[in-house]
C-alpha cells in the first residue's frame, strides 16, 4: 500500500478543545466551555486533522474525507465550510453545507497540490448551529518537494512449527568443525528457546557406508522437541560421532533416506510433522559426493516434502563459492582448515532460500545465530517497493527505534535487489515491526 509518510502531527479533540472565534471577530480560535441546557444539535468532526505528507509539486494527492456527524437531538445546520489560513489555494475540497438530522453524518473530501517546495497549511473551517461549537477549524498540512515520500511496513515473522535436520559430515577433516558446532550450539538454541518455537531437531552424518548411519538419525533420544528440559546436552550427544566416517561425503544421499521409507517410518519416526516447516543444516567441507544425483533433482524430491515449498528451506555451513575457503587462524586442532567449494550444496540454498555460512569463519557463534534466524522463518533483510531517490534520507525504524546505517550493527542498502538489510545487533527480534520511509522519484 503506498502511502504518505506524516511529516507534522497536529491532532485537535472534537470533545475536549471546542474551537469558537473571538467576539471581536479575529481569527483567533479559543475553547467555549459552556454547555448548552435542554436538545440541541450537537457536531462531531473526524478526523480534526489531515496531513498529505510530502508530494512533488504540481502533484495532485489523493482525496482525504472528513465526516461530519449530528450525535445531538436536533436539525443541525451547517452553514459554511471554507478553506482559509496561510496557503489555501494549495487546497481544495468538494463541500457542500449539509442539514443534519440527529445520527445523520456528512462525507466531503479535501485535496493538496503543493506549488511550492516548502510546508503549506490550510484551516478548513465549519460554521454551524452547534450552541457550543459554532466554529471548527480543522488543520490540513502538506509539502512540497523534490520528490513523494514513501512509507512501508514490515514485520519479523516466525514459524510456529519447525523440523530442524543437521547433516554433520563426520570424516576425518572435520573434527574441528564439529567441535565448533557443539561449543556454540547455544547461539542456536537460546533465539528458539526465548520465542517459544515449537520445534524437533534430529542429526545424521554424510556416512553412507557405516550401515548404522547411512540416514539413520543419531543418539540415545533421536528427537530432541521443545518439551526437552535439555536440549542442547541432547544435541551434543547427537554429534558427539567422531571423525571417522566415510571420505565420501554424501549429504544428498543421507538425507534422501533419513526422510523417506523405510527409515522415517520406523528409526527416525516421530521427526516430521505435517504442519510443520522443514530446515535442513549441512555442515561439510567438502561438495555432495552421492552417486547418481545432482543439486536440480535434489531440491525437486526435497521442495516436494511439504505441500507448500515456501515452507521448506535447505542452509549449508560449507566452503566459499568459486575456490572454497582457507582459514589461518588455526582453529582446527591447531592446524589450518581448508575447504572446497559447496557449489551443489549452494544451488540448493539458492533454490528454497536458505542460508549459506563459510566454515572457513573465525568462529562459528555468529554463523549459528544467523542459522537459527533463517531456519525459524525470520529474515534479514525485506524488498522495498519502490527505489529511494537519496538513500541518505531513508530511515529505518524497529519497534520506534532508529536504526543507523551500519554494515555491522545497523542497515544497508543492497542495490542489486533493492532491499534493506539488517546486520548484527540490528537484525530485528521475532514480531518486531520495521518501518521504512524513503524519498522516491514519482509520477503524477
Amino acid at each position: 500500500m503506498k502511502y504518505f509518510l506524516p511529516l507534522l502531527a497536529l491532532t485537535v479533540s472534537c470533545s475536549d478543545y471546542d474551537l469558537v472565534r473571538d467576539n471581536d471577530g479575529t481569527d483567533i480560535w479559543q475553547y467555549d466551555s459552556a454547555e448548552p441546557t435542554g436538545s440541541w444539535p450537537d457536531i462531531e468532526v473526524t478526523p480534526m486533522s489531515l496531513n498529505f505528507g510530502t508530494l512533488p509539486v504540481d502533484c495532485p494527492s489523493a482525496p482525504q474525507v472528513i465526516t461530519i456527524r449530528n450525535v445531538g437531538s436536533e436539525i443541525l445546520e451547517v452553514e459554511s465550510i471554507e478553506l482559509a489560513g496561510a496557503n489555501p489555494s494549495s487546497f481544495t475540497t468538494d463541500a457542500l453545507p449539509p442539514v443534519l438530522e440527529p445520527n445523520e453524518s456528512y462525507e466531503f473530501s479535501v485535496d493538496f497540490t503543493a506549488n511550492a517546495w516548502t510546508i503549506q497549511s490550510t484551516d478548513i473551517q465549519i460554521i454551524s448551529n452547534d450552541p457550543n461549537e459554532s466554529h471548527l477549524a480543522l488543520e490540513a498540512i502538506g509539502e512540497g518537494g523534490e520528490d513523494a515520500i514513501y512509507e512501508e511496513m514490515f514485520r519479523q515473522e516466525f514459524y510456529a512449527e519447525v523440523d530442524i535436520l543437521w547433516v554433520i559430515d563426520n570424516s576425518c577433516s572435520m573434527s574441528g568443525a564439529i567441535n565448533q558446532v557443539r561449543s556454540n550450539f547455544d547461539h542456536f538454541i537460546d533465539g528458539f528457546l526465548d520465542i517459544g518455537l515449537d520445534f524437533h531437531i534430529a542429526a545424521i552424518t554424510t556416512d553412507m557406508d557405516d550401515p548404522s548411519h547411512s540416514g539413520q538419525m543419531q543418539g540415545n533420544q533421536t528427537v530432541i522437541t521443545s518439551a526437552d528440559s535439555n536440549p542442547r546436552d541432547l544435541f551434543l550427544q547427537m554429534v558427539d560421532q567422531g571423525a571417522d566416517g566415510s571420505a565420501q561425503e554424501q549429504g544428498f544421499g543421507a538425507i534422501n533416506a533419513a526422510l523417506s521409507a523405510p527409515l522415517i517410518n520406523n528409526q527416525n519416526s516421530g521427526f516430521l510433522r505435517a504442519d510443520a516447516a522443514l530446515a535442513t543444516i549441512i555442515v561439510t567441507d567438502e561438495d555432495d559426493d552421492t552417486p547418481n544425483q545432482n543439486a536440480s533433482d535434489f531440491s525437486n524430491w526435497y521442495t516436494n516434502l511439504k505441500q507448500d515449498p515456501s515452507k521448506v528451506t535447505f542452509s549449508a555451513i560449507c566452503g566459499d563459492p568459486g575456490l572454497g575457503c582457507m582459514e589461518t587462524t588455526s582453529w582446527s586442532n591447531g592446524g589450518l582448515i581448508s575447504a572446497s567449494a559447496g557449489t551443489q550444496y549452494l544451488d540448493v540454498v539458492s533454490t528454497t532460500g536458505g542460508s549459506w555460512q563459510s566454515i572457513c569463519a573465525e568462529s562459528f557463534e555468529k554463523t549459528l545465530e544467523y542459522l537459527a534466524l533463517s531456519v525459524a522463518g525470520m529474515r534479514d533483510s525485506w524488498v522495498l517497493a519502490e527505489t529511494p531517490s537519496n538513500v541518505a534520507e531513508v530511515i529505518v525504524e524497529v519497534d520506534g527505534q532508529v536504526i543507523p546505517y551500519n554494515g555491522i550493527d545497523g542497515w544497508t542498502w543492497q542495490t542489486n535487489d533493492n532491499a534493506i538489510q539488517f546486520h548484527g545487533d540490528s537484525i530485528p527480534e521475532a514480531g518486531s515491526t520495521i518501518n521504512v520511509s524513503y524519498p522516491y522519484a514519482s509520477e503524477c
